[in-house]
């Protein structure tokens, strides 16, 4: 007999929540313990007894692999399972880099989240196969594809964080850092990205779909 596992959900759509539990309550040992609409619900609630997190990665007050991060802070040891719209492409490098222990696309049939799941409670980290190829083609390294994957960590943090119309005062208030720490590594992603101001940082990060 199957271990049951519990699963906590965190998405900011309700018909995506609803499927999602459909979905595992289809499926004999799985039980959604919690689900949450927001990031700070969530960080302002005790879950216990959880066995993987369902994350999406842009929720109303969250966006990108800085929501893997708090959620690691809060619990280190439970496995986080990204489950977003955004493909492979934009942020699953950093989302594994930021700790999650697999990625997978809303676009996928629900056998492969049951899978995915299934795989990550075993121990195991989980990969589309779309995934695992774009990794073999790039062999990891931040010169290839899109000038976004030479930043570093911080770097492209706070390159999300100028694109939502965050000033350096609160960027550098929201990361603990000081305005002159903000302003050096504005200057980096700016040549990095090789692009001269916020208005192209936006752009940026629109036209590839790193915020909505």
């Amino acid at each position: 007999m199957k271990k049951n596992i519990n699963i906590c959900l965190i998405d900011d759509h309700q018909l995506v929540r609803d499927g999602i539990k459909l979905i595992i309550n289809q499926t004999d040992n799985m039980n959604l313990k919690n689900e949450f609409e927001t990031l700070s619900e969530f960080m302002s609630t005790s879950i216990s007894n959880i066995d993987i997190i369902l994350l999406d990665l842009t929720l109303s007050d969250s966006q990108g692999v800085a929501s893997i991060q708090d959620v690691k802070k809060k619990y280190k040891t439970i496995p986080i399972l990204i489950l977003t719209m955004h493909d492979e492409s934009q942020f699953g490098v950093r989302a594994m880099q930021a700790g999650a222990k697999g990625y997978l696309t809303k676009d996928n049939a629900s056998s492969e989240l049951i899978y995915a799941i299934e795989k990550i409670i075993s121990g195991k980290k989980y990969i589309s196969s779309n995934f695992s190829d774009m990794l073999i083609s790039t062999n990891f390294e931040k010169n290839q594809g899109p000038l976004h994957n030479r930043l570093s960590k911080r770097e492209f943090s706070i390159m999300l964080l100028l694109a939502s119309g965050k000033s350096p005062t609160e960027i550098g208030y929201e990361l603990d850092i000081s305005i002159k720490t903000v302003s050096t590594y504005r200057a980096r992603l700016l040549r990095k990205l090789e692009i001269e101001n916020n208005i192209e940082i936006t752009r940026y990060c629109l036209n590839n779909d790193l915020i909505v």
